[in-house]
């Protein structure tokens, strides 16, 4: 599951318009701590005029999804 961009219009910095999206992944991943394959790389809405990181957010939202959900089982 790939999220898209959160459709930021403009930078409430520096006023641009000028809005693209970045990833970054490898060792800046974010992991749920328990197994290979559970991290995603984090995606960013970045101003090309000022370099503001204006949204983050992480790519693969199931892996998270998935550890909620064993630790709400675990709670019942």
């Amino acid at each position: 599951m790939h999220i898209k961009s959160a459709k930021i219009k403009e930078c409430p910095y520096c006023g641009s318009r000028k809005i693209t999206t970045g990833i970054q992944a490898g060792y800046a991943a974010v992991s749920t701590g328990r197994f290979f394959g559970s991290s995603s790389p984090l995606v960013h809405d970045i101003c090309t005029q000022c370099g503001a990181i204006l949204l983050t957010r992480v790519d693969r939202l199931d892996v998270f999804q998935a550890k909620y959900e064993k630790q709400k089982m675990k709670e019942d």
